[in-house]
């Protein structure tokens, strides 16, 4: 057991996060076949694509219904053995808290110190599709989601398609999520300047802060990426995987 106000360790985070999660994927469980994510842990996919919108701001509403192959496509993610990118996930549309997997790496100053590149995932012809489709349209929320799973997939240049159409359609309300959107494609791209750049811009939203504490524990700034992710926490709900996940990343940088 922490003491009261004393910081706690890496471990009860991680047991508090997969509790937190867990407890809302049983509530949920009659949406979406779960996929394993570790050691009978399941979230469900309902839940994931859930979370994977949490960074959308200035919007009245968020993609209704996850898209084709969602279900088929984290479950791949959660067995691949690449999970470098996985665990720098940056907080944007499309993308999930949960692809972190690998606890024990984060604790390895060489990893933090190495963020890499996504890597192309072949197959998941319907997923994409459902991007291309999205890439015909001009609907902002589904652009940006669209944008975050094609980066996810190591689609680079399409990703980027996406999200630049998702900017000629924005509003001057939703500028902070796609300039924190362009952002993360920059990061999963390995391009780690541009990211901190867009990010710096976007505000101070709590994925932007995010993202900025992200780039700071990386570059071996701690003491900004403490400041950055409690700045994120502040204004994220409880109930949130991008909450916990910012709880982890703070103890590191503690």
């Amino acid at each position: 057991m922490t003491p009261h106000n004393a910081v706690p360790t890496l471990d009860e985070l991680t047991a508090r996060f997969l509790a937190a999660t867990a407890e809302a994927a049983e509530a949920d469980a009659s949406e979406v076949e779960p996929y394993e994510v570790i050691g009978g842990f399941q979230p469900s996919a309902g839940e994931l694509w859930r979370e994977s919108r949490q960074a959308l701001h200035g919007f009245t509403r968020d993609p209704a219904a996850a898209p084709p192959e969602w279900a088929a496509f984290v479950t791949h993610d959660s067995q691949s053995l690449n999970h470098v990118p996985s665990t720098l996930t940056p907080f944007a549309v499309g993308l999930f808290p949960q692809r972190l997997r690998n606890f024990a790496a984060l604790s390895q100053d060489t990893f933090l110190r190495s963020p890499a590149c996504v890597t192309k995932t072949p197959g998941f012809t319907g997923l994409r599709g459902w991007a291309a489709k999205a890439l015909r349209g001009n609907d902002v929320t589904t652009l940006l989601a669209a944008s975050g799973v094609l980066a996810a997939l190591g689609d680079h240049a399409e990703a980027q398609a996406a999200l630049t159409a998702a900017e000629t359609y924005a509003n001057p309300d939703q500028r902070a999520a796609v300039v924190n959107q362009r952002g993360s494609l920059a990061w999963l791209a390995g391009d780690t300047d541009a990211a901190r750049d867009a990010w710096e811009d976007a505000g101070e939203s709590a994925p932007a802060r995010f993202n900025l504490g992200l780039y700071y524990l990386t570059q071996g700034a701690n003491g900004a990426a403490a400041e950055a992710f409690a700045a994120a926490e502040a204004t994220l709900p409880e109930s949130s995987g991008w909450c916990h996940l910012t709880r982890l990343f703070a103890t590191l940088a503690s």
